[in-house]
């Protein structure tokens, strides 16, 4: 049940990512560049909910750096397949700024759950009595 509990989030947010991925875009957006910071934060969220997986996975509860490394592994690789999947969406095509912003998303979401779980636990320990 704990495996479900870690990888259900990040599972189903890539599940929302290859559907939404999947639809023809019929009008661009009007804002200049708002495709990348929208693949900046959903990856960011991935990356963020993956570190939260590989975290409480007690294979891989390494240092930071164990983490952060898998996590973005992991939801890079996903970024680079969605991009490839956009190759067969018709109206879609793949393009290497956004595998970039994928890329560059997933290293801020899961470098930022690794400082926050760190700043969780320095205040947890803080506040506990002896």
């Amino acid at each position: 049940m704990r495996t479900l509990h870690l990888a259900g989030p990040p599972v189903a947010l890539a599940c929302v990512i290859f559907f939404l991925s999947s639809q023809s875009i019929s009008a661009p957006s009007t804002v200049v560049f708002a495709d990348k910071f929208a693949h900046l934060a959903v990856f960011g969220l991935l990356g963020l909910l993956t570190a939260r997986w590989v975290r409480g996975d007690s294979r891989y509860g390494g240092s930071g750096w164990c983490v952060v490394s898998i996590a973005v592994l992991l939801a890079g690789i996903f970024g680079v397949t969605d991009e490839v999947h956009q190759a067969f969406t018709p109206g879609r095509e793949p393009d290497i700024v956004d595998a970039w912003c994928d890329l560059t998303g997933a290293v801020i979401g899961a470098s930022a759950a690794v400082v926050l779980y760190r700043w969780w636990e320095t205040m947890r320990r803080s506040l506990e009595v002896d």
